[in-house]
């Protein structure tokens, strides 16, 4: 078995309130509990033909708002509409030209839309922003101590998910719902690197001559034509 981890290339806050036409691709920390962030870990470094064992989800808890408060934090995957999703540039400033916010997936750089999350504002709708099904969660307390590491550990459905973006260039990312009354944890721009999110996977690469996977949906569906006597 090999281990291997993984920064993320790319996240994303999606604040609300006042902040529905910011782009917050550039903080380094989520800012405020009760935001979503997106997160997209480039996983093509790992072969296609490997089998996942385990996986977990390290996030650092970089800011303790006052209160004793149990919330769960839970990782979904983000939907094929909007799997195209961009970080953007800002530190929690308007949204520029094709950047995204809570409000667009693609802002027009003056406060308005050219591309709406699929679902709606805040790419929060169940079953169509993203995909229903929990893949990773935990239970956290923002009365823990300032740079608190949690460990959450990927489910089956989970690590099928992962396991599907072996070896692929990009991926649709996944979805952490952060409910009220969350920490603040530290995001991939966090001057400290261990306090970035980090994706440690655990996998066993296929046996020399073993039979390659195939992904049905990714790698049969370009296919055409048919079968000829």
């Amino acid at each position: 078995m090999t281990t291997s981890t993984f920064y993320p290339a790319a996240d994303l806050v999606l604040g609300q309130y006042y902040r529905v036409t910011w782009n917050g691709g550039a903080c380094p920390n989520n800012l405020y509990s009760g935001f979503a962030c997106l997160f997209r870990f480039d996983l093509s470094s790992i072969p296609a033909s490997a089998s996942i064992d385990s996986a977990y989800i390290r996030l650092v808890q970089v800011s303790a708002p006052e209160g004793a408060y149990n919330a769960t934090q839970a990782f979904y995957k983000i939907s094929d509409a909007n799997g195209d999703w961009i970080e953007g540039t800002k530190n929690n400033t308007l949204a520029g030209a094709g950047e995204p916010c809570y409000n667009a997936k693609c802002a027009d750089g003056a406060g308005g839309v050219t591309t709406a999350w699929a679902g709606g504002a805040g790419c929060k709708a169940a079953g169509t922003d993203y995909v229903n099904t929990i893949l990773a969660s935990k239970v956290t307390n923002r009365s823990d101590s300032q740079y608190t590491a949690y460990q959450i550990d990927f489910n089956a459905d989970g690590l099928a998910v992962l396991e599907s973006w072996f070896g692929e260039a990009t991926n649709n990312g996944l979805l952490l719902k952060e409910y009220v009354n969350s920490a603040i944890w530290g995001l991939k721009e966090h001057a400290t690197a261990d306090y970035r999110p980090l994706l440690s996977v655990t996998y066993t690469e296929a046996a020399s001559g073993a039979l390659l996977k195939v992904n049905m949906n990714g790698n049969m569906q370009s296919l055409t034509g048919g079968f000829h006597g």
